[in-house]
């Protein structure tokens, strides 16, 4: 055989293999679907909050991917973004009695979105541990801004408590935790399909390039620092949004969603599932949200040593995450078959 026909040969069965791959790949997608169409109807209301509450870290996740996966920026000041979404509802709903969905929807992105485009300035003045640290501390300023300042605060407690499903126009129309995940799931898809065109696209590959070598980028002309504020800047907005479905779905905010408690769950929530692929925020979200829910039945004071013991584990034998590590494994199967 000579070697341009073992050359056809090769690219003909790697055409194959990547053919299987997308069907694949198509089919668990419609499978998961299809599942989450169908399963909150036999679930109980706190079983479908539990299903909201996935779908929702879910888009934390895959917000936060954008800036870890696919860029290689390790940040621990996410919550403040997400909080900022949340608290918009709390606020809006405390002070202006505006319940309105529509306007709380883009008042919550932008307002992440515009923290971070103001702060993302002195982020990027540091790389490496010193930006995980300074994301750090911004992270717990905003905390502390939001527990003491009053107007952050419902009288008489911490945080804002009670807040409604908010209003849509609709007359006739009523929520209830049904309804209000169904909305939840539509943010979801959406948010999956924006987040993969952003990734597939040219941005999106000179996002993985930043990552491996910045140096080489910034030899090829690209400006290394405008891709790492914009990226920055677009994750936020996915964190806000994510905040926001978080309080309509709980009812309530607290200091503690703006700071370091929910600016540790995006990062293990990639890493778990797999840090720079499609699915893994969204794996890694379920893994995180039902083995707190089932271990907690078993003993509640036990679980986050059970979420530890399993992240040690994902660090140790699982390499690049569960997605990662399975994907390795179909590929093998795939070669052997």
């Amino acid at each position: 055989m000579s070697t341009v026909d073992a050359a056809r040969g090769g690219a003909s069965l790697a055409g194959k293999r990547m053919g299987r791959d997308t069907i694949a790949t198509a089919a668990i997608l419609v499978v998961a679907v299809g599942a989450l169409i169908v399963m909150p109807f036999f679930l109980t209301d706190f079983l479908q909050l539990l299903m909201t509450k996935f779908l929702v870290i879910a888009i934390y996740g895959m917000g936060y991917n954008l800036v870890y996966g696919y860029t290689g920026m390790l940040s621990l000041g996410h919550g403040a973004f997400f909080g900022i979404g949340a608290y918009t509802a709390g606020l809006l709903t405390l002070h202006t009695h505006i319940t309105s969905f529509w306007v709380a929807l883009p008042v919550a992105i932008l307002a992440a979105a515009g923290l971070a485009a103001i702060f993302s300035v002195f982020f990027l003045r540091v790389s490496g541990t010193y930006f995980l640290l300074i994301t750090f501390g911004f992270g717990q300023l905003m905390f502390a801004l939001t527990w003491s300042i009053r107007w952050f605060n419902k009288s008489g407690m911490q945080g804002i408590s009670d807040i409604k499903f908010p209003t849509v126009g609709a007359s006739g129309f009523t929520w209830n935790h049904l309804s209000f995940y169904f909305l939840t799931l539509g943010f979801f898809v959406g948010c999956y399909f924006l987040i993969n065109a952003i990734v597939n696209s040219p941005y999106g590959h000179a996002l993985v390039g930043v990552r491996e070598n910045e140096g080489r980028m910034k030899a090829l002309g690209y400006n290394v620092w405008a891709y790492r504020y914009t990226v920055l800047v677009i994750s936020a907005a996915f964190c806000g949004l994510a905040g926001l479905l978080f309080v309509y779905n709980g009812s309530f905010v607290y200091p503690n969603h703006i700071g370091f408690d929910y600016s540790w769950i995006p990062m293990l929530v990639v890493i778990l599932g797999g840090a720079g692929t499609k699915l893994g925020p969204i794996v890694g979200a379920g893994i995180v949200v039902w083995l707190e829910y089932f271990i907690s039945l078993l003993t509640p004071q036990r679980w986050p040593l059970v979420l530890g013991v399993l992240f040690i584990t994902v660090i140790m034998y699982f390499r690049g995450g569960v997605v990662a590590h399975v994907s390795r494994l179909m590929h093998k199967a795939g070669e052997s078959a």
